[in-house]
């Protein structure tokens, strides 16, 4: 009896330790392939289409050699993406912020320092399963081209599955 309270004691203190919602970015590491590809486009008249498109892709994320005991949240990340409509590729850093919700591809778009990252939200973290959404004006996102006339905006969700171990 005495080890079970000893037990419990130990998951609560553990267990309320942690945060609602952790994502060490040490985590990350590995392949995700792009099980599930969704493009939500939503219109200026409020009226929306979805395509939905499988097996599209992957990200490869890596520890970043300039980063080296992993406090810093930056990781290298090569992605290639294509779902017969769209073909994109990234190979740059991935980062994440202070609440490790959302992360950014940097300099997805272009080569500055502003306007160029790609950011996206984790919508759902299930270890070896994540959604990550992102939304943007027309499809300058999945693209790589300059924001549009904005007369459109893309709500591109991922679900990623962890390969290996």
């Amino acid at each position: 009896m005495k080890k079970l309270w000893i037990g419990m004691l130990v998951a609560g203190v553990l267990g309320g330790c942690r945060p609602e919602y952790v994502r060490d970015m040490r985590q990350l590491e590995g392949r995700w392939e792009i099980a599930k590809a969704e493009v939500l486009t939503i219109n200026q008249d409020g009226s929306t289409s979805v395509l939905e498109y499988e097996n599209v892709g992957y990200i490869e994320i890596t520890q970043d050699p300039f980063d080296s005991d992993g406090s810093g949240g930056l990781k290298q990340a090569i992605m290639e993406y294509d779902d017969g409509v769209v073909r994109t590729s990234f190979n740059g850093y991935l980062h994440n912020d202070e609440d490790n919700k959302r992360l950014w591809m940097s300099y997805y778009f272009c080569n500055n320092i502003f306007n160029c990252d790609l950011s996206w939200d984790i919508e759902r973290d299930g270890g070896r399963t994540q959604v990550w959404a992102s939304f943007f004006n027309d499809l300058s996102g999945r693209n790589q081209y300059s924001p549009g006339t904005a007369s459109q905006h893309i709500k591109w969700t991922w679900t990623l599955k962890k390969q290996g171990l």
